[in-house]
This record gives C-alpha cells, sequence and structure tokens, in this order.
C-alpha cells in the first residue's frame, strides 16, 4: 500500500521542542528598513513561515507590512527574490 501524505509542512512543525514556546520578546523584536536579517523558520509558530528552501538565506529589509511581517529582499541563484516573513522567523545579522 501507499503511505499516505501528512501535508505540506508536516515535517516543518513536529519539532516543537527544539526552540520552545514563543516569549514576548521574541513576537514583539522589529527590524529597521535597511537591517541584515538570516531566515530562521521557528516550528512552533506556523503563520509568516517561509518555504524551507529559504532557510538561511540573509537578506536586506525592503519594506514593512503591518506590525510583524517583512518584505525580505535577496539573490538566489543570480536572480532577486523578495519574500513576505514574520518577524518570529527573522535574525538579525551582526
Amino acid at each position: 500500500m501507499v503511505t499516505h501524505s501528512h501535508g505540506l509542512q508536516h515535517r516543518r512543525s513536529r519539532n516543537f521542542t527544539s526552540k520552545g514556546r514563543l516569549t514576548i520578546r521574541q513576537q514583539l523584536k522589529a527590524f529597521p528598513i535597511g537591517a541584515l536579517v538570516r531566515i530562521s523558520p521557528n516550528p512552533s509558530y506556523k503563520t509568516g513561515r517561509p518555504h524551507l528552501r529559504f532557510k538561511g538565506k540573509a537578506g536586506k529589509v525592503e519594506q514593512i507590512l503591518g506590525k510583524n511581517n517583512y518584505v525580505l529582499k535577496f539573490n538566489d541563484g543570480g536572480k532577486s527574490k523578495a519574500i513576505i516573513v514574520s518577524n518570529v522567523h527573522l535574525q538579525e545579522v551582526v
């Protein structure tokens, strides 16, 4: 028999204990426009999560959408790409 699929996010959301629950500080962190940030998907927060192929990519904040969402611009394989990511899935690069 063929095993059934568990959905697109199945393998990306089962390891909740690796990063624990979200703190208030993580939910409220903000980045200025032009800041260099790295994409680090948090498995305990599903909304605003980018595709797994962008894990570890670094880009610049181009625009702020609402309170918690950012438009990131970066080069991927010689092409310029822009994606929308929630602030929980971003880390500032120092």
